[in-house]
């Protein structure tokens, strides 16, 4: 099978790349990378999948991945008309995970890469579908496109969102549909918070439990603006991963929008009590949402883009899911046991500045 992957370098794309290529070797994966920072997209996807396969796996599978230097967001994605139209001749299965998942750009940023991105994939997957290699579109939203409703069913419009991620995703989800009505045989996927892996702990900067994590272990969050009942949903990286992959082998998803979320919300300040007690550090002190103008203005500057997620919990409908799994309940997905995970990885690759007690009484 011919895999056109878009995101490929991100923490979600790099697993669908390495999910693809150990359940089959025999793959074709084929994917467009965007030049970033000096380094090129060939350089760039190299030091990705050096880094999540083993040296052994690198160098069975790097023959079986095809780089292209381009943007999901320009026409044609940049490319070449030659390769563009090979593309529309050989691709079998779309994932398309590419996004900015920053709250804080600008409507037109985000708009860029959220809407017109999808925009251009969906033109390409039109293209290969009209060439007839093309079986199925996987579109990775995600579940917040509730905005700022607490909870929503699965296909319900929403007008009302928490920053520019949100608005766009939701944009995008609109795009998609446009062509599910045209017949493209597309199916939708909504994560909610993605964590890092609960078997490895294998986790990237960018990731929102890293993120947080990172601040504690340096000091800059002694104080958070949460109140005491709020919660979040988070799922680790490869619960997710195996249920959109089930998934979207069935032929019956075709169409139809499915949330992949946690069936049990963590609990806000637990969380980062759970997380203080593991990294061996001071708990924070929790401030109520509505006396926010007590926190130190450096704190609240950091912690802004975050607050309309402590505001309030968010909850996801599942019937859908359980549907088409013919299940009344999915599989636990402990996010205490992943935040260890978690914990362990980024301490053994020296990606928190700090070291656990044991490991400090060890040295002496």
């Amino acid at each position: 099978m011919n895999y056109f992957i878009t995101g490929a370098t991100g923490f979600v794309g790099s697993n669908i790349v390495r999910e693809l290529l150990r359940s089959n070797p025999c793959n074709q994966i084929k994917i467009i990378v965007r030049p970033s920072k000096g380094l090129s997209g060939y350089i760039k996807a190299k030091k990705i999948f050096q880094s999540i396969f083993t040296p052994n796996e690198y160098a069975e599978y790097k023959n079986q991945i095809e780089v292209y230097e381009g943007d999901i967001a320009e026409k044609n994605f940049s490319l070449s008309n030659d390769i563009y139209n090979y593309l529309t001749k050989v691709t079998n299965v779309i994932f398309h995970s590419a996004a900015t998942i920053k709250f804080n750009l600008s409507l037109e940023e985000a708009n860029r890469i959220n809407v017109d991105g999808t925009n251009e994939v969906m033109q390409f997957a039109e293209k290969c579908f009209k060439n007839k290699v093309l079986g199925k579109v996987n579109h990775i939203s995600t579940a917040y496109v509730i905005g700022r409703q607490k909870n929503m069913d699965v296909n319900l419009n929403n007008d009302n969102f928490s920053n520019t991620y949100e608005m766009t995703k939701h944009e995008g989800e609109k795009v998609v549909n446009e062509y599910i009505g045209k017949g493209l045989p597309v199916t939708i996927f909504r994560p909610s918070i993605i964590a890092g892996n609960s078997l490895t702990g294998e986790i990237t900067t960018n990731n929102l439990i890293y993120i947080f994590a990172l601040m504690l272990t340096m000091g800059n969050l002694n104080e958070i603006p949460c109140d005491k009942d709020t919660s979040l949903n988070i799922i680790s990286i490869n619960y997710f991963i195996n249920l959109m992959f089930k998934i979207s082998k069935l032929t019956k998803s075709l169409g139809r929008t499915f949330n992949i979320t946690n069936s049990k919300n963590t609990n806000i300040q637990q969380l980062f009590r759970f997380a203080c007690k593991e990294l061996d550090i001071d708990i924070p002190k929790f401030i109520p949402i509505n006396n926010c103008g007590k926190i130190n203005p450096r704190i609240m500057n950091r912690m802004k883009v975050f607050i309309p997620y402590f505001e309030e919990s968010h909850f996801f409908d599942l019937s859908e899911t359980y549907d088409i799994l013919n299940t009344d309940s999915l599989p636990d997905d402990n996010i205490n046991v992943c935040i260890r995970k978690i914990f362990d990885y980024c301490l053994k690759n020296k990606m928190l500045r700090i070291r656990k007690r044991e490991l400090i009484k060890n040295t002496h």
